[in-house]
Formats: C-alpha cells, structure tokens, sequence
C-alpha cells in the first residue's frame, strides 16, 4: 500500500518508467539547475548564469536520452543481442555528446567550476527524485 491507503499502480506494458517519476526528476532538476544559476550568476556573472543553466540542459538531456533504451525495449522482445547493443551504443554516444558540449562550452568562457558542480548537484537531485517516488508510490520499473 502507498501513502493514504490507495494500492500502488500496477505496471504497465510499454511504460517501464513512470511519468511521475520523471516528472518530479525534471522539475528537481530544473529547480537545481535554475538555483544554481542564479548562485553561479551572484558569484561569477554571466558565464556562471549560463554556466548553471547549461549544466541542468546537459544532465536533462544526458537523462532523457537514457529512457530511450527502455521505450524501445518491447521491440526486440526476447532478442537480447540489439538490445545489448544499442543500449552500449546510446550510452557511448551519450557520453561523447556530453564532452563535447562540456569542452565547447568550456572553451566559449563558461565558469567551469559552476557548470561542474550544477551537473554534480541536478545528477544527484535526478537520481534521489526517482528513488524517492518510486518508493513512495511504488511505482515499479517493469524492466
């Protein structure tokens, strides 16, 4: 039973995260990235605002990318070899993207100090959201 007495909803096929969860994650993460900007922009000026605003983007996006996999899971059903290889494959490209968008960002003047700690800090918020609800509301991952 979840909170209030009301069972907890049960899995559904095709839906292996719950929007819920992904819902709360993105508004912590919004929430962090929006704090630190504005901490980054008291402390550093404009490049700690963009800096701050930037990191919350690339965890968002670093984040999004990796529900993908598990949308596309129910295609390949039984078959674990594509599966295996494409989550590789997406998590490979994830990380590329993502270093190329720290370096560009790094080398256009960004505070990189700020932009590190605001993707630290949004990861962690990220991560602690989808915990949380999914033992709150025992919103199961199906996988």
């Amino acid at each position: 039973m979840s909170r209030g007495g009301r069972p907890g909803r049960l899995a559904q096929p095709g839906r292996p995260v719950s929007r819920r969860q992904t819902r709360t994650a993105t508004a912590l993460v919004l929430l962090g990235g929006l704090i630190a900007a504005v901490a980054g922009g008291v402390v550093e000026g404009p490049a700690g605002l963009v800096s701050g605003v930037l990191g919350a983007v690339v965890v968002l996006a670093f984040f999004y990318g990796g529900l993908a996999p598990l949308k596309l899971a129910d295609m390949w059903g039984d078959k674990v070899g594509p599966g295996v290889l494409f989550v590789l494959l997406n998590y490979s490209f994830r990380l590329v993207a993502i270093f190329v968008v720290l370096a560009a960002g790094t080398s256009l003047g960004v505070h990189g100090p700020t932009l590190g700690l605001t993707v630290i800090a949004c990861s962690l918020l990220w991560v602690i959201a989808q915990v949380t609800v999914g033992m709150l509301f025992h919103d199961p991952l199906d996988l």
